[in-house]
Parts: C-alpha cells; sequence; structure tokens
C-alpha cells in the first residue's frame, strides 16, 4: 500500500504562497472574485493539495482511518473561509486531501460565495483524508464541498460536522461517485441547545436548468459504503436537509452505514434517508439498493417523486429503529424486504401522502415491532390518486404489537381490526403476536 509523505503545514493562511510557487497561477476573471484557480502545469496535484494544513507527515492512502481521532481541532488550524476558499474548472484530476480545519466565515451564506470547495467539470476527484468542521452556528457555510459535472469522484476517510445553510457534500451530475468511511456530525455549540448541522449527502443527477443540458452527464453508479450521519437535533428553524439524498442516480448501493439522532419529526432536518428516480422522460432498467444500514431515532425514511415505471427502489436487511416509512412516489417501485422495524414511540409505521400517479409499494418479509399502541398501523392521506389503497402490498411480515387503532387509516380507506386487513387481501401469509415476543 503507497504511502502518500507531506511535510506537516500547521498555518492555512500560506495557501496561497504554496500554491504560487508550485506552479499555480492566480488568475481574476471579469465579474468574478479574484482568487486562488489551479493551472496543473507539471505538479502532482495530490502533493500540492495535501500542503492544506496537514497534520500528519505520513497518510497511509487508502487506510480505514478515523480523521476525528487523527486530526484535532486547535487555534492553528482555525481560519476565515475566504482565505483557503477554492474553485477548480475543467480539470483531468483534483486531489484534496490531509487537511484539517475549523472554517469561519464573515458573511452571510450564499451559494457559492460560501462555499468552501467548488469544483466544475472535472474528470477524477479524490477527496481523503479531510476533517472540516463550520465554527459558525447560523450556517453561514453554504456547501462544505460542491461538484459538478464530474466523471468519477472518490470521497474517503473523512469527517465533516457543524451547521451548513445546504449540504456538507453535494455532487450534481456525477457519472461515477464512491464515498466511504465518511462522518456527517452536527455540533453541540456553546451557548445553544442540541446539535446543530446541515445536510449530509446529496445527489441529483438532472441539469439545473435547461441550458445545462448540453452538459448533462448521464448517470451510471453511485455506493456509499461505512459511513456515520448522526446529531442533528437543533436548528434555527425546520430545513429540507437530508442525511443523505438521492435523486436519480442509476444504478446505487447505500450499505453499512449508521444515521441516527436526526431531525425531530419534521421540524428540525427532514429525511435520514431520502432516495427517488425524479426523471421520468430518462429509460432504463435501475435500482437503488439500501441494505444492511442502522437508522436510528430519525424522523423518517422516504420515496418521494416520480420515475420510470422500470426502475425500483429496495430497502433490504436494513434496522429501523424509532423511525417512521414515508412515501409519495410515482411510476417506479418501492420493496421493502426482510428489515427490522423497532418502534418505540411512534403513532404509525407508514405514511403514504400525496402521491400523484400510481407506484407500487410492497412490504413482505419484515419484522415490525411496537412497545405502545399504535394509533394506526398504515396512513393514506386524500390527496393523490384515487387507487392509493391498491398500490399497497403486504405479505409475509410477522407484526409483534397490542392492536392498534386501525390498521389502515387516513382520509380516504378506514380498516379497523386484523381479520378486516386479512380480508382486504393484506398480509397474507403474515403473523401477529405479542409485543414482548419480538426477536431481538
Amino acid at each position: 500500500m503507497q504511502l502518500m509523505c507531506h511535510p506537516p503545514v500547521k498555518r492555512l493562511a500560506a495557501l496561497g504562497v504554496l500554491l504560487l510557487a508550485a506552479g499555480w497561477q492566480q488568475v481574476s476573471t471579469a465579474g468574478e472574485k479574484p482568487g486562488i484557480r489551479a493551472t496543473c502545469t507539471d505538479a502532482d496535484p495530490r502533493t500540492l493539495l495535501a500542503q492544506l494544513g496537514a497534520t500528519s507527515s505520513c497518510i497511509e492512502s487508502g487506510a480505514a482511518l478515523n480523521p476525528a481521532a487523527i486530526f484535532g481541532i486547535s487555534p492553528d488550524n482555525i481560519t476565515q473561509g475566504h482565505r483557503v476558499q477554492q474553485r477548480w474548472n475543467g480539470k483531468d484530476q483534483v486531489v484534496i486531501s490531509d487537511m484539517s480545519a475549523k472554517i469561519l466565515w464573515n458573511r452571510a451564506a450564499a451559494k457559492y460565495k460560501t462555499t468552501l470547495f467548488h469544483i466544475r467539470r472535472a474528470k477524477v476527484v479524490v477527496i481523503e483524508n479531510l476533517n472540516i468542521e463550520t465554527g459558525d452556528s447560523d450556517s453561514r457555510m453554504y456547501d462544505t464541498i460542491h461538484i459538478e459535472n464530474a466523471n468519477r469522484v472518490i470521497v474517503r476517510n473523512s469527517r465533516f460536522a457543524g451547521s451548513v445553510r445546504h449540504y456538507h457534500l453535494r455532487f450534481d451530475n456525477v457519472r461515477e461517485l464512491i464515498l466511504e468511511n465518511v462522518e456527517i456530525a452536527g455540533v453541540e455549540y456553546e451557548g445553544l441547545p442540541g446539535f446543530r448541522g446541515g445536510g449530509g449527502i446529496y445527489f441529483r443527477s438532472k441539469p439545473v436548468k435547461k441550458s445545462d443540458m448540453a452538459r448533462y452527464t448521464a448517470p451510471a453508479w453511485v455506493e456509499i459504503s461505512g459511513c456515520r450521519i448522526h446529531d442533528y437535533t437543533a436548528g434555527e428553524a425546520h430545513r429540507n436537509h437530508d442525511g443523505i439524498n438521492l435523486d436519480s442516480p442509476g444504478d446505487a448501493l447505500i450499505h453499512n452505514c449508521e444515521i441516527r439522532n436526526w431531525g425531530r419529526d419534521g421540524e428540525i432536518a427532514d429525511a435520514a434517508i431520502d432516495v427517488s428516480y425524479r426523471l421520468p422522460k430518462v429509460p432504463g432498467d435501475h435500482q437503488i439498493t439500501v441494505t444492511g444500514n442502522r437508522i436510528e431515532n430519525a424522523s423518517f425514511v422516504k420515496t418521494p417523486g416520480f420515475g420510470p415505471f422500470t426502475n425500483t427502489i429496495l430497502w433490504e436487511a436494513n434496522t429501523f429503529i424509532d423511525t417512521q416509512v414515508a412515501d409519495y412516489h410515482g411510476g417506479y417501485s418501492t420493496v421493502y424486504r426482510s428489515n427490522h422495524f423497532l418502534l418505540l414511540s411512534r403513532d404509525k409505521f407508514y405514511r403514504m401522502w400525496k402521491q400523484k400517479t400510481a407506484g407500487r409499494t410492497i412490504f413482505e418479509g419484515n419484522t415490525i415491532c411496537s412497545t405502545k399502541r399504535l394509533g394506526m398501523v398504515y396512513f393514506m392521506n386524500d390527496t393523490g390518486v384515487a387507487s392509493k389503497a391498491e398500490l399497497l402490498s403486504t405479505r409475509e411480515n410477522s407484526y409483534y404489537m397490542q392492536p392498534p387503532g386501525r390498521w389502515l387509516g387516513g382520509d380516504r380507506a378506514q380498516i379497523a381490526d386484523w381479520n378486516m386487513w386479512l380480508a382486504a387481501g393484506y398480509d397474507r401469509g403474515s403473523t401477529l403476536a405479542e409485543p414482548d415476543l419480538c426477536p431481538p
């Protein structure tokens, strides 16, 4: 395994000197704020960018590192965002590594003006061994890292923490994205209650506007593995911040991740995981697989939007603790198979909101346990297609709970007890038992 060794640099203020001395050029474009722009002449970008405040003289590339243990936040690497903010445009390779810093901004959040690293139209991007924390509690950082129209992006062995207005990691129109061993964490700021954070990982595959269609990069693969996203329980107001949000990624896999303490029933933050297909005119036979994850004490997970009928979202072998399932998708199918659900304080298990078009939802082979009596197990409101109840299919599930107030409730359909539920064609081959028999 190759070792990447770099001399430690304590002061991030020396960034401009380092890049200019190594053959990078400072450029100013009309109408654009002057800044350091990489030209990548004959210098190795990994060697240059690894000097952005490295606190370790030798990092083993590709090792399963814990950035929070390796990098400490200290007065030596607290810096103003505008001093280290960087942009790259049209590069073959961009590498950002071995940096630890707490970032402060001297202005309110703005989409590009308070984004720390912004990369456009790169062929390959590698980001590793970073520990970036926002020092402002009022979300002045917009995105920590924003990458647009790239071919291949790898982010690994890194930690991003604190309050941001939008997302810590944002990817627009990236063809192939790999994230592994990434931590997204809230921060308990002095004098304020709870942990403040921002959106975690956001992947979107569609043009931001029609004029961007010529640069649109068709999605191929997204993989998110071994990530920890946690502790977002307070903030100035509700923002649509998801732990992981995949919007039309082609084929994708989210596995062996842990998301906990995310949001508070929609009052703070949004979904722990939000996965969807929202490009109905793009043909394909794609699947998002969410498997082997643990989601604990989160407002909900959800599958929204309308996409091709040939696509599928599969949730399999996950553990959900005190987390609801929310749904308002159309077109594609959503399948929940062999998951373990434990409800400790919830009133409902599943919520189907405004479903504008037909899209199947299937629950099969799951274990659903509730320590309290549910008001209703499945809920549907009175908006969207008239056939909503027919789009829900349940079979071979194991329920461990007291008899609920209703099995199906809402504004349109009502099914009161277990026998009526079975007679309506739901849960063939399923069982109902006392809650104390729930398997661990």
